[in-house]
């Protein structure tokens, strides 16, 4: 494994940049790369200035974008399961538990 930082990567902008990420350990970073605007608060934003750069994501990696979480539930039969996920999701978004949902 090479490390090296963002500010030598992005130097040239004719550069390649190839990033792997896999895992669900990962999903948050990629999500803050590719969905945010480019911003201090998420540092990997900046590969997405180099034209040549190229994201290859595992699934779980790609469990948080947006693209990814509305193809989970558009897809398929409603079941228990997306329900399940769906208030997992609510709660975790409001900071409630679910049997505080009603409450105010």
């Amino acid at each position: 494994m090479l490390t090296i930082g963002l500010g030598t990567i992005t130097w040239n902008p004719d550069c390649v940049a190839i990033i792997f990420a896999a895992g669900e350990a990962k999903a948050r970073v990629v999500r803050d790369a590719l969905e945010n605007e480019p911003d201090n608060l998420y540092p990997a934003t900046v590969l997405r200035r180099l034209e040549n750069s190229r994201f290859y994501l595992t699934e779980g990696a790609a469990v948080q974008l947006n693209d990814s979480i509305e193809k989970y539930y558009m897809e398929g039969k409603w079941n228990f399961e997306k329900t399940e996920k769906a208030i997992f999701d609510l709660c975790q978004k409001i900071d409630k538990y679910a049997h505080k949902t009603g409450d105010r």
